[in-house]
C-alpha cells in the first residue's frame, strides 16, 4: 500500500503467510469450512446502545456542501456529510470509509450516496488522515476510533438521527477499518457493509463482536488483490476468513462475491442502500439465510 513503512510491510508479510496456499500450511476457503470450529459465541441480552461522549474537538457543519472541516483527537480533519433535502425525524446513518488513493468525494458516485441521502438517510464520508499508515488509524493512536465517536456525537447534536440505525461501510483500507469497527464498536452499529476488507493478521486479527450485528460482505474474487511492496494482499481470502469466523460465532454474514477484482462494487449499490435502511440495533436481520439477495449466500 502507498506510504507503508518497511516495518509495516514486514508485518503484512507475516499475516499473508496464512494466505500463501495449501502448500504453506494455510487455511483455504474450503479448509476453513471443514476445520472443526470452536463453539459459537454466547450472545444473551442486547447490550445497551453505546452512549455519547462530548466530542473531543469541534463538530463539522453538517449542512455544508462538500468537504467541511472539524477537529478530532487533536487533528484537523475533513468530512463530507450528505443529508436528505427534507429531513424527517429518526434518520438512519451510513458511514463510508474510502480506500487508499481515493477520496471522500470519489465514493459519492461509486455508491450512489446522493441517491441514498435523497431517500432519507444521512451519509457521512470522512477523509482519511494523510499521515495514517494504511489509510485509517488502527496502527497509530486510534485517532479514527475517536473520529467515529466524535462524528456520532456531532450528528446527534445537529440532526435528528436514530442511533439505533447507524451502519458502517468501507472499501479496501476502508473495508479493513469497518472490520475494526465491527470488532470494537458493535454496540454502536446496526450492521456493517465490508467491501474488499476482512482480516489482515497480525495488523487486524479477529475479535468476537460484543453483539452479532449482521454483516454484508463483498469481494472481487481471485483478482481482488493489492500489492504492498513485495507482498500481495488477497482480499477475497481475507473476506472468506472473516466470513467463517463470524459464522462460527453465530453472526449473520451475507457474502456477495462479484468477480470484478479490487474495485468498489458499483453495480450493487442498490443492495448497500437497502441493507442500510433495513437494519436496527438489537433486532434480527430481515434477511435470513433463505432470503439472501441474488448473487449472495448467507450460509
Amino acid at each position: 500500500m502507498r506510504h507503508l513503512a518497511p516495518i509495516l510491510v514486514a508485518a503484512i508479510a507475516v499475516g499473508l503467510a496464512s494466505c500463501a496456499g495449501p502448500g504453506a500450511g494455510s487455511r483455504t476457503a474450503s479448509s476453513a469450512s471443514s476445520t472443526p470450529s470452536r463453539p459459537a459465541a454466547s450472545f444473551d441480552a442486547v447490550p445497551p446502545l453505546r452512549g455519547l461522549d462530548e466530542p473531543s474537538g469541534t463538530c463539522p457543519d453538517v449542512r455544508a456542501v462538500g468537504l467541511t472541516p472539524m477537529t478530532s483527537a487533536g487533528y484537523e480533519r475533513e468530512v463530507l456529510v450528505l443529508t436528505p433535502p427534507d429531513p424527517k425525524p429518526g434518520l438512519p446513518v451510513l458511514f463510508v470509509w474510502h480506500g487508499l488513493g481515493a477520496t471522500a468525494k470519489s465514493m459519492v458516485p461509486r455508491l450512489g450516496l446522493r441517491e441514498l441521502a435523497a431517500s432519507g438517510a444521512v451519509v457521512v464520508v470522512p477523509q482519511a488522515h494523510p499521515e495514517a499508515d494504511i489509510g485509517w488509524g488502527w496502527t497509530r493512536q486510534r485517532e479514527d476510533l475517536t473520529l467515529f465517536d466524535d462524528l456520532r456525537a456531532c450528528l446527534s447534536k445537529d440532526l435528528d438521527v436514530d442511533l439505533d440505525r447507524v451502519v458502517t461501510s468501507g472499501f479496501s483500507a476502508g473495508g479493513l477499518w469497518s472490520t475494526y469497527l465491527l470488532f470494537h464498536r458493535a454496540e454502536a452499529l446496526a450492521s456493517a457493509v465490508i467491501m474488499s476488507g476482512g482480516l489482515l493478521p497480525p495488523i487486524l486479527a479477529y475479535s468476537t463482536p460484543t453483539w452479532p450485528i449482521p454483516v454484508l460482505l463483498f469481494d472481487g474474487g481471485a483478482r481482488d488483490t493489492y500489492r504492498a511492496g513485495p507482498t500481495v494482499i488477497h482480499f477475497d481470502r481475507n473476506t472468506v476468513k472473516l466470513r467463517e469466523r463470524l459464522r462460527g460465532d453465530g453472526v449473520l454474514a451475507v457474502h456477495c462475491p462479484h468477480g470484478r477484482g479490487h474495485v468498489v462494487p458499483t453495480g450493487r449499490f442498490d443492495l448497500v442502500h437497502r441493507w442500510t435502511l433495513a437494519h436496527r440495533y438489537g433486532e434480527p436481520s430481515p434477511w435470513a439465510s433463505k432470503d439472501a439477495p441474488t448473487g449472495c449466500e448467507a450460509q
